[in-house]
């Protein structure tokens, strides 16, 4: 949520509530809020920007007791959200601005990185849990139900492709839980899950991928592995909707405490002019990001 956002959700939800016409957010200069707020007016501060930022209602009618404590729990929880969003928001803005010049520090990079980290987790994690034990439960109860009960022609046939349907669901939260997620990964080492992935990979890609790793003696950290894991990701996943290559072809060396990883394909290419700015090609910054690791 954006601070703008923020406001117009209050106004709204004051001027329905309070049944009143005039609302509005106003910044008041720091210093002269006694020449500036009108006393027949209701002044709510709510945050701070470049001056001190009010809430002004226009009161045509006193409020009721239940409708002052609706509106100060409104405010309280307004007051505690909007200075930590304008601090976020100034926050992206001077990121946006270094990533464009450059400038991103690496204790950023390796920040955002563990934070994507940790929300991949979360997420497949609660897919795994939730989402997909439900659906093999009703799986199972509809299976169940199908093959101990009488139906007619037409039902059974529309039960089997709701089976179906959950089938391809479940494949499909297991595929996107492994993506988010690879569970052997660290156990596997960097080389067995890359030939892993891209044995996956051939069985939907219509490019050919040819994968070398050749005197990887050098010891990689939990960090590392996963970055070099999402990079490869990335870039199939870029070989598979844009570059349209009959051919990738991957290289992982290690040499003196350092790994180095080569990719080409024989695809279109890209245009580095159209990449200014990553934040607008996540892709792009996802790969500089864990390059930084």
């Amino acid at each position: 949520m954006k601070v703008s956002e923020l406001e117009n959700r209050l106004i709204n939800e004051v001027r329905e509530v309070l049944q009143v016409t005039s609302v509005s957010i106003e910044e008041v200069p720091r210093g002269q809020e006694p020449d500036n707020l009108s006393p027949y007016d209701m002044w709510i501060k709510i945050g701070e920007k470049q001056q001190p930022v009010y809430l002004r209602i226009a009161m045509d009618h006193s409020l009721l007791k239940i409708e002052q404590e609706w509106l100060e729990t409104a405010v309280h929880y307004v007051t505690i959200l909007y200075d930590n969003l304008h601090l976020i928001e100034d926050l992206m803005k001077r990121l946006e601005d270094m990533v464009k010049n450059n400038e991103t520090p690496k204790w950023m990079l390796r920040l955002l990185f563990k934070l994507s980290e940790k929300e991949r987790s979360s997420l497949s994690s609660d897919l795994h849990d939730s989402v997909l034990q439900d659906l093999i439960i009703w799986y199972r109860k509809l299976e169940s139900l199908r093959s101990s009960a009488s139906f007619d022609e037409e039902t059974q046939r529309e039960l089997i492709q709701i089976e179906e349907g959950l089938l391809d669901a479940i494949h499909q939260i297991r595929i996107t839980c492994n993506e988010l997620r690879p569970p052997f990964l660290l156990k596997m080492g960097l080389v067995e899950s890359l030939k892993s992935l891209f044995s996956y990979t051939r069985m939907f890609a219509n490019y050919e991928i040819e994968f070398s790793a050749e005197q990887l003696d050098c010891s990689l950290n939990e960090e590392q592995i996963l970055g070099v894991y999402r990079i490869v990701q990335e870039l199939l996943n870029n070989a598979s909707k844009h570059s349209r290559a009959t051919k990738v072809t991957m290289a992982l060396t290690g040499r003196n405490d350092h790994i180095y990883f080569s990719y080409s394909d024989d695809g279109i290419g890209i245009d580095l002019s159209a990449l200014e700015g990553s934040f607008q090609h996540m892709g792009i910054a996802g790969i500089e990001k864990e390059c930084s690791v």
